[in-house]
């Protein structure tokens, strides 16, 4: 029991230290973001855990979203950098005029699509930036809806976007929040391709580790309906899945071609 209390006490330390670090690195970076907001560089954001999504479904994960400038308010294109994990989704990028009428409003609910030629042609969306899919080599023109451009390069968005910008690269360093809704910890490393996010209040709780390079991705869920986790080890493709809830619990081992499974009914 004295050894279980050790590990919370030293869990809260670690949790202690590193919102310490957090705090530091968003004061260290302040600075940088004041400058890089006033002049007319692009505006580079690196993105955990934002899913990108092909026709409403998740194929992968965006990276990285640049914002390119032809001054400190006017936005001229937007460029991403997309990791795609499934096979079939890379078939279908390779010869796809792909389009998002989103980009004004990004966010992790966002869906691109491949537009048909049609509608390429049909004047109603215009190139504002490129898509790019380095595992591939496939580099594909964004396409965007015209009204949507026009707006974004508008006067009214022009006096939101220096506050938006601001706000964005400061939370994409690192963030921890805590307020009377619940709490929320982000912190991404663009260099090591790694991160973390923890977000609790009163609905439940959700633990997400990921490591781009290696693939490696844990997931730990727990609401009202149950607590569910699912582990992926992307260095020998090995999996677990865990599910209990009511009716009882589900488990789902994968280690490279061997899988097995078991479940427990609590009736």
């Amino acid at each position: 029991m004295k050894r279980y209390w050790f590990g919370i006490a030293l869990g809260a330390i670690a949790v202690f230290m590193v919102g310490l670090l957090i705090l530091n690195a968003g004061r260290h970076g302040a600075h940088l973001v004041e400058q890089t907001l006033e002049s007319a560089d692009p505006i580079s954001i690196p993105l955990a855990f934002v899913p990108f999504r092909l026709g409403g479904r998740e194929v992968g994960t965006i990276r990285e979203i640049q914002f390119v400038r032809s001054s400190p308010e006017v936005v001229r294109g937007v460029q991403l950098d997309v990791k795609i994990k499934d096979p079939a989704a890379l078939d279908q990028l390779q010869d796809c005029a792909l389009a998002t009428s989103e980009v004004a409003n990004f966010s992790r609910r966002s869906t691109f699509t491949c537009l048909s030629p049609e509608t390429v042609t049909s004047g109603d969306f215009v190139a504002f930036g490129k898509v790019t899919i380095e595992e591939a080599g496939i580099v594909q023109t964004l396409l965007v809806p015209v009204e949507q451009v026009q707006e974004w390069q508008g006067d009214d968005h022009k006096r939101k976007a220096h506050a938006v910008a601001a706000q964005e690269v400061e939370e994409a360093l690192a963030q921890i929040r805590a307020n009377s809704s619940g709490v929320t910890i982000n912190i991404w490393d663009a260099l090591k391709e790694a991160g973390l996010r923890f977000r609790a209040d009163s609905h439940g709780a959700v633990l997400q580790i990921a490591d781009e390079q290696s693939g490696t991705n844990f997931l730990l869920r727990a609401d009202s309906s149950g607590v569910i986790i699912d582990a992926t080890d992307g260095t020998d493709s090995s999996s677990l899945q865990l599910k209990a809830d009511s009716s009882g619990l589900l488990l789902n081992v994968r280690e490279g071609a061997k899988s097995s499974s078991r479940s427990i009914s609590s009736h």
